[in-house]
Order: structure tokens, then C-alpha cells, then sequence
């Protein structure tokens, strides 16, 4: 289960099903130019650790490595639980999209998972085996104070994001597009960036 509270943030990661903003490309969309520029955290080799706590697995970090980039745009990374396992995801910068996926292919789901020309109260739903997963954002230029480090970040989309399974409120995502991340402020589960390699 906690694998998929980064592929849904960060983060962990569903498909739409719809999009308050039709403007918005989507994944079907064949304008799909390498967005790399956008999304400067994804260069391979980079790596984000941070500290987790989440209500069942014991983990008390994360960590995010971007391992290769299979194909332009396109990275392949490891999210390593400590202690714990290890899975993979996949990030796909799509032009200011940016998608998520489990196998490689961006068009796994059919619309992004965070993309910088979203507007202030847009919402979106993304569909994975059934559960719909929606999203609203709050801010494109929010500032947070984490919990646990007390590091301070400027200019972060802030979102939301909640499961249709779920039995709590919302979660909180803190989103820098230079750095990813930096604060996932949920009701089961929450991490905060620690320190980064780049």
C-alpha cells in the first residue's frame, strides 16, 4: 500500500477519467515533446530521500533514485522503503505534463499526474484497477514549513489528492518542479524531503 501513496504524489498513480480543464493535453494528445526542462529533478542519477512515516509498514525512510531514461522524456527510478522494499516507477515529462506509469509507457494512464499549465482549482481524476484517484489544485506558488525538519519551501503547487476508497480526508501534496516533492502531508501516511544529490 505504500507504494502507491508516492506513484499517486509522487508522487503513486492512476489514470484519468476526467478533467475539469479540456485545454489540457492529455496523454492521447501526439504532441508529446521531451519536457525534461520542466522537470530538472528528473536527470538520472538524482536522488531524493526523505523521511516517512506512514501507519502500517515500520518504514521510517524513502528514497527516490532516478535510475536511467529508457526512451527522451522518459525516466526509470526506484522507490526504496527504509526498512523495507523496493519497486519501480516510471516519469514521463511530457512537454509541462508530467505523467506516471508502472511499465514504462506513458499512455498506461490517460492523463498526467501534475501538470505546470493546471489552474487554480482545477480537478482531476486518474482510474487504477478500479479505485478513482482525485486531484484539485490549490496553489501554483504555495509556501510550506515541513513537520518534522522545519525546512521551508517558496513557490510549490499545492494539491490535493484522495482515493475513492478511502475512509479519511484528503491528502496534501507540495510539488517544486525543480526538485519534486518536497512535502506529502497525509492522514495515514506523510514524508518530507530530507536531503536531495542534485
Amino acid at each position: 500500500m505504500k507504494k502507491y501513496f508516492f506513484l499517486l504524489i509522487s508522487l503513486s498513480l492512476l489514470l484519468v477519467v476526467s478533467c475539469k480543464k479540456d485545454s489540457i493535453n492529455d496523454a492521447n494528445n501526439s504532441d508529446c515533446t521531451d519536457g525534461s526542462v520542466n522537470f530538472p529533478y528528473l536527470g538520472v542519477g538524482h536522488e531524493l530521500r526523505y523521511i516517512y512515516s506512514d501507519w502500517t509498514s515500520g518504514a521510517d525512510s524513502m528514497i527516490v533514485k532516478n535510475e536511467s531514461m529508457p526512451s527522451v522524456g522518459t525516466y526509470q527510478s526506484t522507490l526504496t522503503y527504509k526498512p523495507g522494499s523496493s519497486s519501480t516507477i516510471y516519469y514521463h515529462a511530457c512537454g509541462k505534463d508530467l505523467y506516471t506509469s508502472l511499465d514504462g509507457n506513458y499512455n498506461q494512464y490517460s492523463h498526467w499526474w501534475i501538470s505546470l499549465d493546471a489552474q487554480v482549482g482545477d480537478t482531476w481524476t486518474r482510474t487504477l484497477n478500479g479505485t478513482v484517484y482525485s486531484y484539485e489544485l490549490f496553489s501554483k506558488n504555495a509556501t510550506v514549513t515541513t513537520l518534522s525538519l522545519e525546512n521551508t519551501y517558496t513557490n510549490c503547487y499545492k494539491y490535493t489528492f484522495q482515493s475513492s476508497t478511502s475512509l479519511f480526508g484528503p491528502d496534501t501534496i507540495y510539488f517544486k518542479p525543480d526538485i519534486g516533492v518536497v512535502y506529502y502531508d497525509g492522514v495515514t501516511a506523510w514524508y518530507e524531503l530530507a536531503s536531495k544529490n542534485f
